[in-house]
């Protein structure tokens, strides 16, 4: 004890001491301190003060701060308020004009020409390409003529189809880019009193791909069309389009004389009376007119159709009728019901909807699914619906009947009957007689509602979807009601339509068909539209449920057609062997094309939008296709999800998202109203939306919060300056066949004890870090470690294959830690995982004798100098990433050797996810790129550089093109219809040097035929719209040239004149600004919906993937 206490004594002793010491040397301290500034005590004190003003000033700052950004937040709130607002306002507006445009077309006056002079043109209401085309219209013959131009409409590049009377016949004349051809119709047209019914024929002309039909039938006398023959032509397979622009016309009553084709009458003038027309299924004003010559005028004449004897209405999928009570007889508030007749095949459409706008509440009747659904919503949550367990649309006649009644003392009842089996159902809770909807002065909304229908009374689901299909016997509180009596409907027709002949794919469903046999001489054909690369469009073969009808004498065929990386693909087998055609075009751009196939006895053509692509001969033993026909076997969009048909081509059968319509076989339109089955496919509908009314909407309504803290504009671009290499780290991927060649000395490297250590890092799953082929003598031996869905892999293939797995995934662009050894023929592979520090090891038993040879292949392979089997070659992928330290038997091996390496480069230090354009990079994403109609993109990049090429398109002259830029500190977009006369917009940043920040930016871009939309990160979205249509052009932009990413081959703007000349190759500039290839990274590049990897490109020209360098720590 007393030693521990006098060893703390002298301790204490010798901290005093310390402590004085330090006392003096701060006294001594002070002294120099005086010595060398007399005052420093006195401006220690305003130092002092300095600092507690820079506090209060602080402070204050960061008080203005919080107050702008509460200001900021305000501002934001007001302009989302007025934006809310502009774009109701927008929509009230763009529905007013809809409506008005339905009013205007609904217009019922005839038109008439007392004089014979008059000639009127009309806008098309469509525009772009169509593979079918219908005219429907109603004539009385006033005058003594035989002769009349009835309606020509006018395409492009001369193409045109016209309807006209000569000699008191309707004849069709047709021309799509070949012959022209006419089709007559035997019935005369006699002039009778416009007054009576008799004196009235419905015209009805129709044109699908290359095939027309024409049909006139007189009314008799009891209000009713008569029968009538139909006639039809064809103008050869090789011609099927027929397109629109906005500079089109379409002329009743005469062609002015330098467009008139010479086929054609020349009478000029109507010559009848025109009482309706129709054009593609859409109604034309006859008062709603562009241009007018001669003396037209009005009359109250037109055939009145008997609705007694065929009182079934067409809806076109688009429309509505709204009808009213017309008796006056008293309303009982306790009862109501609704009755009809419908045949469809929608899955989800709306019915019937009543509103009680006042109190919220609403009765309606739905198709949801197939199933219908009576529903009424009481207001709040409280409902009744009653939902059928079958579905009914089938295309077959469904009689429905709903109804409700509420009973005093109990509460409301609801029934709802369809052929003839009854269902019942009460509301979800008990209701009083004061909860029912009052319809007592209400409209009643049949098969659609108006635009501008603002209700969210109904909840129904499939209320949102118009009504396709016909309807009759419709009777509401048991009044009869047709939808024409009434003076607001659209897209309602007085007959029925038999023939669907459009489906819409979302991925997930297919049409079943009566197949089709080809025979020596034949012919099919149909129109697609797609953004999908890879999918199937039709497959043809034997389903099983027939196959006990066949023996094996019997040749069976089959043929397919789908689409692979953009290619079409035809398949077709007569049971002797097929033969495989792919196209040259790419037509997965969201835009329709047409195929067409034809066969002439062995020889098969394919043939995309007119232009032949390739043809083959079937084998010497094929000249018929034979199929089972009518017992089904044809496919559309899809199959089966069970493996029926897996043994026929293609291998991955991947459903379509997007639309089939106009089928032809052998010269013969094909409807899909009657299919052998169908899942999931909206018949007689467009599928998804692709272009402007889809795409453009999500690129405007992307939005981002204001974020919390306030960044002042910069006053200048960041400045990374000059960046480093890892040292002893090699770069691989970055060209076609990158690998490097190690020997090592001595014999038997894998018999002996080895050790085999390296780092890697990689943001791919998949790629070679090594292999180690067979010897001479033993060719199918060899070691490789690869990854494999990000994790390592060993595999050691002696006597017998061996393989080992490791479980971490390692490509997270860390650098890992990778060792290989061997001790007495125990192999054990191990992996440190730096980003996470987890460690995982694994151990094989090495086979006696390995005869793998000891020159090693690191980050690919080379094909023509390895003995590996075949099978392995084609799961062997070239690493992308960098690997360093890389050592044998503790000696670190040099992966850059001279004559020893192909396409290997350096890595830096450190990297983020993306690929860097050094400014001498671009990638080429197609070398054939279709913009077409509409094009949507986007991409991140982050910069240091007030200009650079993000994308451009441009055909050889400069135009058509496309590009998107970074341009004085701007992203600006630019396109260019093809008349030299480029249409731009650009961002509006607070700040020349806000983009060249080197921090990450999103772009978000949208091109269609009318207009340019640009995002850039958070800020507003521009949007321009083009003032003009171009003289001689179309609102499309035709490129067949490479699209290039980051930059453009060929001369830069800061070359020497020698390093100009020395270009073999110069890409058009087309509409960009500035040639300045882009500097920096670029990552998560999206083109049409697709998410395309750098890999996967169709050229990559010094482009480093995944080394974006960072400079942070």
């Amino acid at each position: 004890m007393k030693e521990t206490s006098e060893k703390i004594s002298t301790q204490m002793q010798d901290v005093h001491r310390v402590a004085e010491d330090m006392n003096s040397g701060v006294y001594l301290l002070k002294a120099k301190l005086q010595t060398l500034q007399p005052d420093w005590e006195t401006d220690l004190g305003f130092a002092q003060e300095n600092v507690s003003v820079t506090t209060s000033s602080i402070k204050a700052a960061n008080n203005l701060l919080l107050g702008m950004e509460k200001m900021a937040e305000t501002n934001n709130n007001i302009v989302q308020q007025w934006n809310d607002t502009l774009a109701a306002q927008l929509k009230a507006l763009k529905d007013k004009i809809a409506r008005a445009k339905h009013a205007a077309e609904g217009i019922r006056v005839s038109i008439e020409s007392e004089n014979g002079d008059c000639k009127r043109s009309y806008m098309p209401q469509t525009f772009g390409l169509t593979t079918s085309n219908t005219i429907k219209m109603s004539i009385a013959l006033n005058r003594n003529t035989n002769d009349s131009s009835l309606i020509f409409i006018q395409g492009e590049d001369q193409r045109f189809i016209a309807v006209e009377m000569v000699k008191s016949r309707i004849r069709l004349v047709w021309n799509l880019g070949g012959k022209t051809t006419i089709v007559t119709h035997p019935v005369e047209i006699v002039r009778k009193d416009p007054k009576l019914d008799e004196a009235w024929y419905q015209i009805e002309a129709n044109r699908t791909m290359n095939i027309g039909s024409l049909t006139v039938r007189q009314m008799t006398s009891s209000g009713v069309f008569s029968n009538s023959s139909l006639e039809s032509g064809d103008s050869g397979i090789e011609y099927t389009r027929f397109s629109l622009s906005p500079a089109n016309r379409i002329w009743i009553g005469g062609v002015p004389r330098e467009i008139r084709p010479p086929q054609l009458t020349n009478r000029e003038g109507l010559g009848v009376i025109v009482h309706q027309l129709y054009i593609d299924y859409k109604q034309y004003g006859l008062w709603h007119f562009a241009h007018s010559e001669g003396e037209c005028g009005g009359a109250m004449l037109g055939p009145q159709q008997s609705t007694s004897t065929i009182n079934a209405r067409y809806f076109n999928g688009e429309g509505y009728s709204v009808v009213r009570k017309t008796r006056a007889r008293p309303y009982r508030k306790t009862l109501f019901s609704v009755q009809m007749q419908f045949r469809t095949r929608d899955e989800n459409a709306l019915l019937f909807l009543t509103v009680d706008e006042k109190n919220n509440r609403s009765i309606s009747l739905t198709l949801h699914e197939g199933r219908i659904v009576f529903r009424i919503d009481y207001g709040g949550e409280i409902k009744l619906e009653i939902n059928t367990t079958k579905k009914f649309n089938t295309g077959r006649w469904v009689n429905v009947a709903a109804a409700r009644e509420f009973s005093k003392g109990s509460t409301e009842n609801g029934s709802l009957i369809v052929d003839k089996e009854n269902h019942t159902g009460s509301p979800t809770a008990p209701i009083g007689l004061d909860s029912l909807p009052n319809l007592s002065n209400t409209s009643y909304y049949v098969g659609g509602v108006p635009p501008g229908f603002k209700s969210g009374t109904s909840k129904a689901p499939g209320a949102d979807h118009a009504f396709l299909g016909c309807m009759k016997d419709i009777q509401i509180n048991q009044e009869t009601y047709d939808p024409l009596d009434s003076s607001n409907y659209f897209g309602v027709e007085p007959s029925c339509k038999e023939t669907i002949a459009r489906a819409g794919f979302y991925g997930n469903g297919f049409v079943e068909l009566p197949s089709h046999s080809l025979l020596r001489i034949a012919n099919f054909a149909f129109v697609f539209r797609t953004l999908q690369p890879d999918c199937l469009l039709l497959l043809a073969g034997f389903p099983q449920r027939v196959l006990m009808d066949y023996d094996e004498k019997d040749r069976r065929g089959n043929y397919s057609v789908w689409l692979e990386e953009g290619h079409v693909n035809l398949w077709i087998n007569a049971g002797s062997g097929g033969i495989h055609l792919t196209s040259e075009m790419l037509v997965n751009d969201g835009e329709y094309h047409v195929v067409s196939v034809t066969k002439t006895k062995r020889k098969l053509q394919l043939r995309i939008d007119d232009k032949l692509q390739t043809s083959k001969h079937l084998p010497n033993a094929s000249s018929q296709v034979t199929l089972p026909e009518e017992e089904g076997g044809m496919f559309l969009g899809g199959v089966p999800l069970d493996d029926e048909y897996s043994d026929l081509p293609p291998r991955d059968k991947i459903p379509l998202k997007g639309a089939i319509q106009d089928i032809v076989f052998n010269n013969h339109t094909i409807s899909l109203g009657n299919p052998v089955n169908f899942v999931g496919v909206q018949l007689g509908r467009n599928g998804p939306f692709m272009g402007a009314n889809g795409h453009l909407h999500e690129v405007l309504m992307k939005t981002e919060p204001i974020g919390k803290s306030f960044t002042p504009p910069p006053e200048g671009c960041h400045r990374v300056g000059s960046y480093s290499y890892e040292p002893n780290a090699f770069k691989f991927g970055d060209g076609s066949g990158s690998h490097s060649i190690i020997n090592i000395p001595g014999r038997h490297l894998w018999q002996k004890n080895f050790n085999i250590q390296f780092h890697f890092r990689t943001f791919y799953p998949n790629g070679v870090l090594f292999v180690a082929p067979g010897s001479k003598e033993k060719q199918k031996h060899y070691i490789v470690l690869m990854l494999r869905d990000g994790h390592v892999l060993l595999v050691v293939r002696g006597r017998r294959r061996e393989e080992r797995r490791l479980p971490l995934k390692l490509n997270d662009g860390h650098w890992h830690h990778v060792a290989l050894s061997s001790v007495d023929r125990k192999a054990t592979l191990s992996v440190e995982a730096g980003g996470s520090r987890h460690n995982s090891s694994a151990q094989l038993k090495l086979p006696k004798r390995i005869s793998a040879a000891n020159a090693m292949f690191v980050g690919g392979i080379f094909d023509n100098s390895l003995s590996l089997p075949s099978e392995m070659i084609a799961k062997l992928e070239d690493f992308k990433g960098c690997i360093r330290r890389f050592s044998v038997n503790n000696v670190t091996q040099d992966l850059a050797r001279p004559g020893k390496h192909l396409n290997v480069g350096q890595c830096f230090p450190r990297i983020e996810k993306g690929s860097y354009f050094p400014g001498d990079a671009f990638a080429t994403y197609k070398r054939v790129f279709h913009v077409g109609k509409y094009l949507e993109l986007e991409l991140d990049f982050r910069t240091s550089e007030l200009n650079g090429i993000l994308l451009s398109v441009s055909e050889g002259n400069g135009y058509p093109a496309l590009s998107l830029e970074v341009f004085m500190g701007k992203v600006v977009m630019s396109c260019d219809f093809g008349d030299g006369n480029p249409l731009r917009v650009e961002t509006s940043l607070p700040s020349k040097f806000a983009l060249c920040d080197n921090q990450w930016h999103t772009v978000s871009a949208f091109y269609d035929s009318e207009q340019l939309a640009l995002r850039i990160d958070n800020q507003p979205t521009l949007l321009t719209v083009a003032s003009h249509q171009p003289p001689n052009t179309s609102r499309m932009i035709h490129t067949k040239s490479p699209l290039y990413i980051g930059g453009l081959p060929g001369k830069q703007n800061r070359v020497n004149i020698i390093s100009y000349f020395s270009q073999i190759e110069n890409a058009s500039s087309g509409t960009l600004l500035s040639r300045e290839n882009f500097k920096g990274c670029i990552r998560n590049v999206v083109i049409r919906n697709e998410i395309r990897d750098w890999t996967d490109m169709d050229g990559l020209t010094n482009v480093l993937l995944s080394e974006c360098l960072t400079t942070g720590k």
